[in-house]
């Protein structure tokens, strides 16, 4: 399944540098507010010889259907 929109942050000493910083990459629109989308969510975080460095992925494939959401049946 192809992601429609996704949002990736990431934070820590990047490149060894001397004080930790954030960086966000995002394509598509990637809403918070509707609850109806499924939106799929992974972290992680590893320790490296400068310190902490943590992901995190937010994912939206519209393709999906609702969690919950289903088509009545007519007839």
């Amino acid at each position: 399944v192809k992601p429609t929109a996704y949002r990736v942050w990431s934070s820590g000493r990047h490149n060894g540098a001397e004080i930790a910083r954030s960086e966000k990459i995002q394509e598509g629109n990637l809403s918070f507010q509707r609850l109806r989308d499924p939106v799929d969510y992974a972290f992680g975080a590893r320790l490296i010889k400068y310190g902490l460095i943590s992901l995190k992925v937010w994912m939206l494939c519209a393709n999906l259907r609702p969690y919950g959401v289903f088509k009545a049946k007519s007839g």
